[in-house]
């Protein structure tokens, strides 16, 4: 399972969410992961906020089936087909997810529909698998990591829905999202490689959730000292998280 404390972007975006539903403690608050994967830390917000009604999407049927396991009889609702959800959400969440779909118009499409008039999408993207031939060209995870780019180059549509990934700019994404009624609200930049590899090097959770929160504060920080500078922020920080509000 994906551990979100070891990664800047995800540890933001659940303390984000948790702060929505702290703050919202006498209304539920919906909300939807599209592309949910495995489920990473979703189970301690339920345990954390009972306000919380949590739906995951996950179309790669080996994922899905880990989903409906993991979270079966937790009251989290979990969906392989999105065409047959017909609710409205007040938080939608991609993590690390729109690098690896290869239909995006129809991504953002559905993002759209599910959400409420006023509500938040948040939108992780990451290319760190696009940035292992820099820092390590013999190593098996840089070229297992090429070979799936080039292998979605190729193929595109037909590749592996579980496969498939294609790098996706800050300029990309912009660009979708002038074709649907989302306002933009900001765009952080996160995840350092060296400090992703200095947290495994800790033992305990609290030393972990400890290095997190430095690790989150300082990014923040550079964020604001280096605004303006998106080409250096671009070029040095791994993921995206945009957040925009549905007009």
């Amino acid at each position: 399972m994906g551990d979100w404390i070891n990664n800047a972007a995800k540890f933001e975006v659940v303390q984000y969410v948790g702060n929505v539903l702290a703050s919202n403690s006498n209304s539920i608050i919906r909300v939807i992961d599209v592309g949910a994967g495995t489920g990473g830390n979703w189970d301690q917000l339920v345990q954390q906020h009972p306000n919380l009604e949590l739906h995951l999407w996950e179309p790669y049927a080996q994922s899905f089936q880990i989903l409906k396991k993991r979270f079966a009889n937790s009251g989290v609702f979990v969906h392989q087909d999105i065409t047959k959800v017909a609710l409205e959400f007040d938080v939608v969440v991609s993590l690390s997810v729109l690098e690896h779909v290869s239909d995006r118009a129809s991504h953002f499409h559905v993002v759209h529909r599910l959400l409420k008039s006023n509500g938040i999408y948040i939108c992780v993207v990451d290319d760190g698998h696009f940035r292992y031939f820099s820092r390590n060209i013999i190593s098996m995870i840089a070229i297992k990591e090429q070979w799936r780019t080039l292998m979605s180059k190729l193929l595109g549509a037909r590749y592996s829905i579980g496969r498939y990934q294609s790098k996706l700019t800050t300029e990309d994404l912009l660009k979708l999202i002038k074709g649907y009624e989302f306002e933009l609200e900001r765009i952080d930049y996160r995840n350092l490689p060296e400090m992703k590899s200095l947290i495994k090097e800790l033992d305990t959770h609290e030393e972990k959730f400890r290095f997190a929160q430095i690790w989150l504060e300082l990014e923040i920080e550079m964020n604001r000292l280096l605004a303006g500078k998106s080409f250096v922020l671009e070029k040095t920080f791994p993921c995206r998280i945009a957040y925009m509000r549905k007009k």
